[in-house]
């Protein structure tokens, strides 16, 4: 690794992305972009070679997770901070650590993919063949702010009054302990991997029922949530990418906004009736994707409870199909280093990852709500209904239910037994420790 490459790489994108050294001072109390004129951020290095072999994973993780919980200064900058921790000659670890005000999820595979053209030509003393951005997030920023106002603005938000007129604010799902009258945003995560056959099912219903695999999951995390709350009326937020114009695909920056989808639940309609109910409703909800979360929220006059997030507590997103992976042949090969989030913005948080081996349902929850025992046994849950709709697609909802119900209901016999058999093993345990110590 060419520590001197790579930072002359960070630099670059650096330089090409003003939104990347951009601050936001307050004048008067409102806050402006203010665009440094020259990169920042000298990429830090961390030698970590001198530590024991088996200690070098855990410490990088407590630093990089120390990195994270540092603060930003928003009025000066930088809102970027790279870190390369070297582990041995030929292992290295670099952290990003960037403020979401400058940059979102469509913008990591911007970075990553800049970064790997720019070491390779750097390295061999060649130029940037990368092409100078025409639009820069300034720009987008004061098209944004023009466009939404007026008659374009009251268009997309008579649709959101219509769509969300006496809706149930409030998910009640049966949690482990009391909410907290403040979120403390404490949160673990768990993971469930679905066979690569079941994957593709999900995938072949979808398209059979002209509906997305995003689409379906959705009909389906709505019946979840319906078997848990009771409640009919169900409101699942999702992030949305909200790069409509072209000019914005190659820019890295903040263009994610927030929709919430609402779905009325049926016990006695088909599945695939709810699944044309949500095909409809995210496709018109994406074609009003425009008005920010928080300009919908105000709008609709929403009392603001600090215990909750406004309108849903349960976001849903599926990631597109990646491995992460990326490699300069010969000379570099990057991969991801997992780390569960330490942190939980809603009460549940379910991303759906498409992988060579199937479909990974990862859960981010709030602990101060759930056990991870409880997240365990939902996302079990969620799995088989997954299984059973895709069996019998025509099934009414309320069948679909009471056969997962059942499917819990054998669950909790077999962990009763397995806890009985540890129980009896350790007892068994304790009784030959003392035989034996009888003996001398």
């Amino acid at each position: 690794m060419r520590i001197d490459i790579l930072g002359a790489a960070i630099q670059e994108i650096i330089r090409r992305h003003e939104v990347l050294r951009t601050s936001f001072p307050a004048i008067d109390g409102t806050p402006y972009q203010s665009i440094s004129s020259t990169p920042y951020s000298p990429l830090e290095l961390v030698d970590l070679t001198n530590l024991p072999v088996q200690e070098k994973e855990v410490h990088v993780r407590d630093l990089v997770f120390e990195q994270a919980q540092r603060s930003f200064d928003l009025a000066n900058g930088p809102l970027l901070r790279t870190t390369l921790y070297k582990l041995q000659e030929a292992e290295h670890v670099l952290c990003f650590i960037v403020h979401h005000i400058i940059f979102d999820g469509w913008s990591i595979p911007i970075l990553l993919r800049e970064l790997t053209v720019l070491y390779e030509v750097f390295l061999h003393g060649r130029p940037s063949p990368l092409p100078e951005l025409p639009l820069q997030y300034a720009d987008f920023a004061v098209w944004e702010r023009a466009s939404l106002q007026g008659k374009a603005l009251e268009h997309h938000l008579d649709y959101w009054r219509a769509q969300l007129e006496g809706c149930s604010q409030r998910l009640e799902l049966p949690t482990d302990f009391q909410r907290p009258p403040v979120q403390s945003f404490r949160g673990d995560t768990h993971r469930v991997q679905l066979s690569p056959e079941l994957s593709q099912s999900l995938k072949d219903l979808g398209r059979n029922q002209g509906a997305t695999m995003y689409m379906t999951l959705l009909a389906l995390i709505d019946i979840w949530l319906f078997h848990y709350s009771k409640q009919r009326d169900i409101l699942v937020g999702t992030p949305v990418a909200n790069r409509s114009q072209i000019q914005t695909e190659a820019m890295i920056g903040f263009f994610v906004n927030t929709l919430v989808f609402r779905n009325q639940i049926e016990p006695e309609a088909r599945f695939t009736d709810l699944l044309s109910q949500v095909r409809t409703n995210v496709l018109e909800g994406q074609a009003h994707q425009a008005v920010p979360f928080e300009t919908l929220v105000d709008a609709l006059r929403i009392e603001r409870d600090p215990s909750r997030n406004p309108l849903f507590q349960m976001m849903f997103n599926m990631e597109p199909p990646s491995d992460g992976k990326l490699e300069i042949p010969g000379v570099v090969e990057m991969e991801p280093m997992r780390s569960g989030f330490l942190q939980s913005r809603f009460d549940l948080y379910l991303v759906a990852i498409p992988r060579v081996t199937g479909l990974e349902l990862v859960c981010n929850y709030s602990t101060d709500l759930f056990r991870s025992s409880t997240i365990e046994r939902m996302l079990g849950s969620l799995a088989e209904l997954i299984r059973l709709a895709l069996e019998t697609p025509e099934a009414r909802i309320s069948d679909l239910i009471a056969q997962m119900m059942q499917f819990e209901q054998r669950e909790l016999v077999d962990r009763q037994k397995e806890k009985a058999q540890r129980q009896v093993a350790g007892l068994r345990g304790v009784q030959r420790r003392s035989v034996s110590g009888t003996i001398n």
